[in-house]
């Protein structure tokens, strides 16, 4: 008996050591990996933010809500604010331009560096706008009330001096679209509606 018991304990008392040794071990990664985590900046912005993105060279930060639109440098610094709301900001690939769309006034294009606005599109109910990889195009997402049916517009804005001119627009949902984004290449848009994911493949004009 004595020397069961002895060979049972050989036995499990490594094991123990092990699964403590395995527990330490998981605990300590947790803690390393918060002790990673800091907050850099926050800013209280009196509303209700739903959409952000960043400039692509990182310096400037937008974010967009039931408060209006605010721009930030990487330092938390406030460089302008408008009161006009937006739930859907998009930056120029050269960083010139802030595309915003919303439900209210369709879409406008801000100068990124002072907030003066460029252009305003004349169809309302836009409800996301996202720059092609090249800043030639404007995609925009379109919610249309029918019957008390929601439709979902695709349409293309060809960016032309200081405007952008309509090239299309066809219905691609049967509910609210509520994410665009191009593909690299820009001959493909995905669409995210309330329902359904969907990729609308298209052939944008040469000229």
């Amino acid at each position: 008996m004595l020397r069961c018991g002895g060979s049972w304990k050989l036995t499990v008392l490594p094991m123990l050591v092990l699964i403590v040794i395995l527990i330490f071990s998981a605990i300590m990664d947790i803690v390393a990996d918060q002790s990673e985590v800091r907050l850099v900046w926050l800013k209280n912005l009196g509303g209700r933010g739903v959409g952000v993105c960043w400039s692509p060279d990182g310096d400037r930060l937008v974010v967009t809500g039931d408060f209006g639109i605010a721009v930030f440098n990487s330092r938390g610094t406030t460089l302008w604010v408008r009161t006009e709301g937006g739930d859907s900001p998009s930056i120029s690939p050269d960083g010139r331009y802030l595309a915003v769309a919303n439900v209210g006034y369709s879409i406008r294009v801000y100068s990124l560096s002072d907030g003066a606005k460029v252009w305003e599109g004349s169809v309302s109910g836009a409800t996301a706008v996202r720059w092609g990889s090249d800043g030639a195009f404007l995609a925009v997402s379109i919610t249309r009330n029918y019957l008390l049916v929601r439709y979902g517009d695709l349409a293309l804005y060809k960016w032309v001096g200081n405007e952008g001119i309509q090239v299309w627009r066809v219905e691609v949902a049967r509910n609210e679209i509520r994410a665009i984004d191009f593909h690299p290449r820009g001959h493909v848009i995905a669409l995210g509606s309330l329902d359904t994911v969907s990729y609308t493949h298209l052939t944008l004009p040469t000229n």
